[in-house]
């Protein structure tokens, strides 16, 4: 995001900065991928369970239909890949966008105890909320005193 990160305190904790909501967004083309995943998954399956215990190939190649019935488990492996991606793909955006955010922060530590940091916790409303370890931190060391 920024070179410059924005140095927050304490006192201007816990902020709640907009979610860039395009990881969540689920693109057309994932979702014609997630849709051709579960029909290979589907008819894969169908196969492997109520396909037949031998089959016959000409010499002129296997037809569309035998090509489905000779490789019933690989096609419903390439349909579970093929559903798991579009969440993948999802997953890897959400881990980015915190990323750059926990690059775009950091906390003044002056006065503070080792070891505080910034928290960051997505919130169901479109919102990170970046908080502070402090107080956990602080009542961690009154217990060990």
């Amino acid at each position: 995001m920024s070179n410059n990160p924005k140095k927050l305190t304490l006192s201007e904790l816990p902020l709640e900065v907009d979610k860039d909501t395009s990881f969540t967004e689920t693109n057309p083309i994932l979702m014609v991928v997630m849709v051709v995943g579960f029909a290979m998954v589907v008819i894969g399956g169908f196969n492997i369970l109520f396909g037949p215990d031998s089959l016959y190939i000409s010499r002129s190649g296997p037809t569309f239909g035998e090509f489905l019935q000779l490789f019933p488990g690989p096609i419903a492996s390439v349909g579970v890949f093929l559903v798991a991606m579009p969440n993948m793909i999802k997953d890897a955006r959400a881990k980015k966008f915190i990323k750059d955010l926990k690059a775009s922060y950091v906390l003044d530590t002056d006065g503070l105890e080792p070891g505080t940091e910034l928290t960051f916790e997505v919130a169901s409303n479109n919102k990170v909320i970046i908080s502070s370890n402090a107080e956990t931190l602080a009542e961690s060391v009154s217990a060990d005193q």
